[in-house]
């Protein structure tokens, strides 16, 4: 039986002289492949087409939550879409390595709809004034860490805006 890990990763936010800003994602890793399962993310999304936006902009913009699997046959055993959207992975960090990996990962996925539902705008730019009043796709890897019962994570040395507030006050009593 194959064995999994989940880790916190990072991805650096290409936003010139500002380059310690960074979206915070899990990752459901193979561990003997060494390879990406899927990833959990909060994303910012288009109303109008739904296709996932660099960073929200507008009003048309959503807080999504995505469960993308990469592998086509933990997507088929599990009932889930593949998906190519990957952003690249600067660091990661192994939280959990137990037999329950896929249980606690398969946890996070109900969330994912539950976290729709609540129909967020996504705030300009990726955050609000005061940045302690911010709610983005950093709130939603906070967010997963509560539903899958596992450390949340974060790369010292970086701003995680919004990585304070998690919704899951708001969702815990639809999953």
């Amino acid at each position: 039986m194959q064995g999994y890990c989940i880790q916190a990763a990072m991805f650096r936010l290409p936003i010139p002289f500002l380059n310690r800003f960074v979206h915070d994602f899990w990752i459901l890793r193979a561990i003997e492949s060494n390879t990406v399962v899927a990833q959990l993310h909060g994303l910012a999304t288009s109303r109008k087409n739904g296709c996932i936006v660099p960073i929200g902009y507008n009003k048309d913009h959503s807080l999504r939550a995505y469960c993308i699997a990469y592998d086509t046959q933990f997507a088929n055993q599990y009932g889930l879409h593949t998906g190519t959207f990957a952003l690249p992975i600067h660091a990661h960090h192994t939280v959990y390595q137990q037999e329950d990996c896929v249980q606690r990962w398969l946890q996070g996925i109900k969330a994912v709809k539950t976290i729709n539902a609540l129909d967020l705008n996504y705030p300009p730019c990726g955050f609000k004034i005061p940045l302690s009043a911010t709610i983005n796709s950093n709130s939603i890897y906070h967010t997963f860490a509560h539903v899958m019962d596992i450390p949340l994570h974060t790369f010292a040395g970086f701003f995680h805006i919004g990585i304070n507030t998690s919704l899951y006050e708001q969702i815990k009593q639809y999953l």
